[in-house]
């Protein structure tokens, strides 16, 4: 009988220890997992930051090129807007001199007039 406790002691801690390899082996596989998993999220995450960043390249893109439609067309519309002017040496001086001496003659030839009449 004392043999009989011995084999089912040792038998005991042989399962002891595979049951306890068996918990490791889980724990490393448990994290093993959770690396991987976290690696393809990881990876998903990187795919959709690419495919975002492509897409707001080309909307960059269609903004400048419609930026620069904009500016060409403002700029030949103002174009379009500015007056017409002669070059400066055609320009003429619409304004008549003020001459003191002429408008004191007008007014004499004004009173002149008057005398006669």
């Amino acid at each position: 009988m004392a043999t009989e406790i011995e084999n089912l002691r040792a038998r005991k801690e042989t399962l002891k220890d595979e049951l306890q390899a068996e918990e490791q082996k889980e724990k490393s596989l448990q994290e093993e997992i959770e690396v991987l998993q976290e690696k393809i999220e990881i990876l998903d995450l990187e795919k959709k930051l690419e495919n975002e960043r492509e897409s707001v390249k080309k909307l960059v893109s269609r903004k400048s090129e419609l930026q620069d439609q904009w500016n060409q067309a403002t700029q030949d519309t103002m174009k379009e807007e500015e007056p017409k002017e002669p070059p400066p040496e055609f320009i003429a001086n619409v304004e008549p001199p003020y001459d003191a001496e002429q408008v004191q003659s007008d007014e004499q030839n004004a009173q002149k007039k008057r005398r006669f009449f």
